[in-house]
């Protein structure tokens, strides 16, 4: 019963408050994160999944002022584009059906050996 303008005008205005962030992964559709804490985000390129990832080495991450040239940072956000787990597994169980799959067309030969000597001897010569 409520309308999606409302919910994402609702959500842009918690951004602006500082009360959630915003993610644009590649998929290009803003998504919105309510957990503030300092994290960083895994996307999977395949269905677009976000997971937080919480690791003191990438949170510290400093880049030196002099290379900012008086620029303030006041937030931080590193990305890790891959593939999920699930993603992965079905890509492997997808390749493990194309194979099958490419196994069952091949149709053994039932040639003397002259023949399969001269269609070899024909297709190196094309």
């Amino acid at each position: 019963g409520i309308s999606k303008a409302t919910v994402y005008n609702t959500l842009e205005a918690l951004f602006n408050h500082g009360l959630v962030q915003k993610i644009n992964p590649q998929s290009g559709v803003t998504r919105y994160d309510g957990n503030m804490s300092v994290h960083s985000h895994l996307i999977c390129t395949r269905c677009h999944r976000i997971i937080d990832f919480f690791n003191e080495d990438v949170s510290s991450l400093h880049v030196p002022e002099s290379l900012w040239g008086g620029f303030e940072v006041t937030r931080t956000c590193v990305i890790f584009y891959g593939v999920c787990e699930e993603c992965r597994r079905a890509l492997e169980n997808q390749k493990k059906k194309e194979l099958t799959r490419k196994k069952s067309r091949v149709v053994p030969l039932k040639r003397g050996r002259s023949e399969i000597d001269a269609w070899l001897t024909m297709k190196i010569k094309d």
